[in-house]
Parts: C-alpha cells; sequence; structure tokens
C-alpha cells in the first residue's frame, strides 16, 4: 500500500510536470497560445483591459546573416524584454513564430495607454544582444485595442493585429522611401 502511494505521488508529479510543460513555449518560456487562450478565459468580460500584438520585423534577417541559434537567442531576447516591461496584470505568450500577444487586464484608461506607450518605446535605439557579443536593432510591429466595458476578445484580437499589419506596412513604406 505504501509503495502504491509513492507510486501514485510520483504519477502525479510527473503529470503535473507534463501539463506545466504543455503550456509553455520551450524557447521564450512565455505561455503558448494554447495556455494564453485558456488563461484569457478566466477574466471577466467586464474588466478594463487591452491587447497588444507584435510582430518581429527583423527575424528573417537574423536567421539569415547570423544564423538561426542568433535567431533563437533574438526571440528569447526580446520576450524577456517583453516581459521584464509588462509588468504585472497580464498574460504575455508566444503566438508562434515571431508573433507575441499580451492582454492587460484591471487597468486604468490612462494606466494603459502608459503601458502600451512604453512598449512602443522598447525600440527607440534598444539593442538586442546575441551570441559572442553580436548586437542587433531591437525591431517589431505593433498594434494594441483597449476595450472598457463588456469585453469582446476575439474583436479585440482583430483589431488589434488589424492595426499591427498598418504599423508593418507603415514601417516598410518608410524603410522604402
Amino acid at each position: 500500500v505504501f509503495q502504491n502511494s509513492i507510486h501514485l505521488m510520483r504519477l502525479g508529479e510527473q503529470f503535473e510536470n507534463i501539463s506545466k510543460e504543455a503550456r509553455i513555449d520551450a524557447l521564450t518560456k512565455l505561455s503558448n497560445r494554447t495556455a494564453f487562450e485558456h488563461d484569457l478565459m478566466s477574466y471577466e468580460a467586464t474588466q478594463k483591459s487591452a491587447a497588444v500584438m507584435f510582430d518581429l520585423n527583423n527575424l528573417k534577417y537574423v536567421n539569415d546573416t547570423y544564423g538561426h541559434e542568433n535567431g533563437d537567442e533574438y526571440l528569447k531576447r526580446i520576450a524577456e524584454m517583453l516581459k521584464q516591461e509588462a509588468g504585472e496584470n497580464c498574460i504575455l505568450c508566444r503566438q508562434g513564430g515571431d508573433e507575441f500577444t499580451l492582454f492587460y487586464y484591471k487597468y486604468g484608461k490612462e494606466a494603459l495607454v502608459q503601458k502600451i506607450e512604453a512598449l512602443k518605446a522598447l525600440q527607440s535605439g534598444q539593442k538586442v544582444r546575441l551570441r559572442d557579443g553580436l548586437t542587433v536593432d531591437l525591431r517589431f510591429s505593433m498594434g494594441s485595442s483597449m476595450a472598457y466595458g463588456a469585453v469582446d476578445y476575439d474583436k479585440m484580437y482583430r483589431e488589434a493585429d488589424e492595426k499591427m499589419y498598418e504599423d508593418k506596412r507603415m514601417r516598410k513604406k518608410r524603410e522604402c522611401s
């Protein structure tokens, strides 16, 4: 009986570890998309909130120029920067590839605007350190959507996604000019 109890405890620990690993992006250690969507449903639909979408603009350049190991390093460093800047009362995940999603909750309108502006400011001269002392400029496109009453998550994310791609188009246009 005692050995069966120990065996069951170990199985429970293994299950807990597997469940946790299934919710985490292995590279960035952020939540993955599945965990993000699950966690999002646990927030009340009437909270003041903001959805923010990020798409890295030069991951392909980093991969092609410095190799995929440095591309992975670029993703990890940016994930760390976003996590540090995001602060509390948020869910941050790697959607996949070079896209990240952030959801803020329990903030007033002014605080949400400040948080989003601080995220935008990350690109102001910020460098990302890669392996072997290499550095590259931090570049991403970003879009956001805020809600102050009833929250329609799908609508918020569609709006943030549209704004992110609009930002991406504007950045490409400026680079070509």
